[in-house]
């Protein structure tokens, strides 16, 4: 409640004339009480209840991927004691299919490189398509693969072509979608993936045992002979050179030879036989520690050296390792030290492993040898893999 005061101004008259009489203001204050009501607005808060979308996330359980254990799979290769080179789960995402393209089925590598494919292709549960050259190569393999690629396989292969036949090959498993691992082939420009003996790590190992060889009889019944080393190999085979070339450098190394006592018997301009045969004449008190490309290429040598009576100066270790090899040593030839084997059937049955890692998109090794058979284990060794031992002269 406030007051408010108010000014009331009148004129009054003089009840009288009088002279003196003059008009007069008349102040009059007086407090007239008024009622104000002041409206306050209110600010009403409205409670909003906000609505948040709640995400449920919802994790699934995964899926559980049984893969094989690696020494189920060693077991079931056999006697060969294929050792993966991937761990491949026990149920593949798609029904995959191989190629496989051979050179010769009944040849002693190539078709046992074959038969470890097919056994591994049973075994992972994938369809296997095989086409046979008959020995032939070039033109008919190039055909019998494109045969092959009708198929549809999602991996071919073949073993040890050239560019000439590898490459046309390779682009025409490109165009149909097919990928090419080739076995012992080289890489082409048509497709990423490679597949093989590791040439110079097999080299290198085949160059330790014969090494070990080498100090056994530079300190008996070589002691103080002059001893060279001779390479065999082609100049024309890129693989030949890189497993002759690092067998080379680990006996130069161990035995500290000089160039004069590394020989070259280059296969694509010499007859390996007759270059040993010569050395062995303009060295007759000489030694000789040798190997080849392929147990076939220092073998032959070797029995020549032989009938020339000089098989007891004489120490060969090969690459390879099949069956023919693995006979001549079991009759304990006095210069065949041993090999390296390169396992053809492991080198199938990995091939197939290798090609299941990529299109399963596993890791995976490479395929490297690393058994060595010499005549103190070839005995066991040989009836593992063959049975009886070789009737010997």
């Amino acid at each position: 409640m406030s007051k408010i005061r108010l000014l009331i101004v009148g004129l009054l008259v003089c009840a009288v004339l009088l002279p003196a009489c003059q008009p007069k203001t008349v102040i009059v204050e007086k407090e007239i009480e008024k009622e104000v009501t002041k409206i306050v607005k209110e600010e009403i808060e409205k409670e909003v209840t906000k609505v948040v979308k709640e995400e449920v996330v919802v994790t699934a359980t995964p899926e559980t991927i049984e893969y094989w254990d690696p020494a189920d799979v060693t077991a079931a290769s056999g006697p060969e004691k294929c050792v993966p080179v991937a761990t491949l789960p026990k149920e593949l995402s798609q029904p995959w299919k191989l190629g496989f393209v051979h050179m010769l089925k009944s040849h002693p590598f190539h078709g046992v490189v074959g038969q470890g494919a097919a056994d591994a292709a049973a075994f992972y549960g994938v369809e296997f398509i095989e086409g046979d050259t008959g020995g032939q190569g070039g033109t008919a393999m190039i055909e019998v693969a494109n045969t092959v690629l009708l198929e549809n396989p999602d991996v071919i292969t073949f073993i040890g072509q050239g560019p000439a036949t590898r490459d046309p090959i390779a682009q025409a498993a490109y165009d149909n979608g097919t990928i090419l691992l080739s076995i012992d082939s080289g890489k082409s420009d048509w497709s990423p993936y490679i597949y093989g003996i590791g040439d110079a790590r097999s080299g290198s190992i085949a160059g330790k045992l014969m090494a070990e060889g080498l100090e056994e009889k530079m300190a008996g019944d070589w002691k103080g002979r002059d001893l060279f080393f001779v390479e065999m190999t082609h100049s024309g085979i890129a693989i030949c050179l890189d497993r002759t070339g690092s067998l080379r450098d680990v006996v130069v190394e161990a035995q500290g030879l000089d160039e004069e006592h590394v020989l070259l018997a280059d296969m694509a301009a010499v007859d390996p036989t007759a270059f040993l045969l010569d050395q062995l004449t303009a060295y007759p008190d000489g030694v000789f520690a040798f190997t080849g490309c392929w147990d076939g290429m220092a073998i032959a040598p070797y029995n020549a050296a032989k009938e020339a009576g000089r098989e007891e100066d004489l120490l060969m270790v090969t690459m390879g390792g099949d069956q023919t090899p693995a006979e001549m040593l079991a009759c304990k030839p006095a210069g065949f030290y041993g090999y390296l084997e390169f396992q053809p059937y492991c080198e199938g049955w990995n091939w197939v492993v290798t090609a299941l890692a990529i299109l399963e998109g596993e890791r995976y090794e490479p395929y490297t040898p690393q058994i060595v058979t010499t005549k103190d284990t070839i005995e066991e060794r040989f009836q593992a893999l063959y049975g009886d031992l070789p009737a010997c002269e």
